[in-house]
């Protein structure tokens, strides 16, 4: 009987530990408002934070009103300087003979302005206007683009060498005289020049097999260098002065020689860009 029982006794020892395991606590639910915990690894250390959302609903939200607002502002700050640069000039015309002379252009209502004045607006100052914010658009959207291919926010057509390129294309054309033959050369190369740059820079940073942002960056700094010094050169070993003084107003940005021709050229090439990206 003694046995019996010291038997049992030491298998129900066996099956049952002492002390006995504390419970498992139960899982705390988790706030809305309250991410789960992350854990990163900084060398011997481990951090652990606690990330808390705050609730938000609707348009609400602080980065919705301060998207709305900044698209408002930014939208009547446009309307204004496109104004005030169709009324700026070497012939100077009244703000209120512009805004009636856009009005009418947009066939909204008649206008105050005389019919020269209402033909130095729909002729000359306009064209530069909407070709202006055509080329502003499309290079904040070539910077966007670049910035989410790269995932990094210093990727910009200027760093990484496709402005040089660019540059490059368009001077050999202007320098050729066949931007003056063909009206589609000069933006055909200066696009070929871009694309042309961009490869190259991608072909270094991925030499080896490994894509390497930091070596993207420094071959675009190198390679804007390098295409900049050939866009100077030919520039200066360019003899004839009129030539020259294209090369120069483009590289600036002018729009002297700018018409309507150039808009239909450019506005298709810029929205089909944009749905593409």
């Amino acid at each position: 009987g003694m046995d019996r029982l010291t038997a049992s006794r030491s298998g129900s020892a066996s099956a049952s530990p002492w002390p006995p395991a504390a419970p498992a606590p139960r899982p705390r639910r988790m706030d809305r408002t309250e991410a789960p915990e992350q854990s990163a690894v900084r060398g011997f250390f481990v951090l652990r934070t606690t990330v808390r959302v705050p609730k938000q609903s609707g348009t609400s939200s602080p980065v919705i009103r301060r998207l709305v607002t900044g698209s408002a502002v930014l939208i009547a700050g446009i309307c204004a300087l496109s104004l005030l640069a169709a009324a700026v000039g070497p012939y100077r015309i009244p703000f209120g003979h512009t805004a009636g002379a856009v009005a009418h252009w947009l066939g909204l209502a008649d206008g105050a302005a005389t019919r020269p004045e209402q033909a130095i607006i729909e002729t000359i100052r306009l064209p530069r206007i909407v070709l202006a914010l055509g080329a502003g658009a499309a290079l904040a959207i070539a910077g966007a683009v670049l910035q989410g291919l790269f995932r990094n926010p210093m990727a910009d057509p200027g760093i990484i060498g496709v402005s040089a390129g660019g540059a490059l294309g368009a001077v050999v054309a202007i320098a050729s005289g066949a931007a003056a033959a063909f009206s589609l050369a000069l933006p055909a190369m200066a696009f070929a020049g871009a694309a042309a740059a961009l490869a190259l820079v991608y072909a270094i940073a991925a030499a080896g097999g490994r894509f390497s942002m930091a070596t993207l960056l420094l071959a675009g700094v190198a390679v804007s260098s390098f295409l900049g010094a050939i866009v100077s050169a030919v520039i200066v070993f360019t003899n004839e002065q009129q030539a020259q003084r294209e090369m120069i107003f483009w590289l600036a940005g002018g729009l002297d020689s700018t018409g309507w021709e150039d808009v239909r050229i450019a506005l298709p090439v810029i929205a089909a860009g944009t749905a593409v990206a």
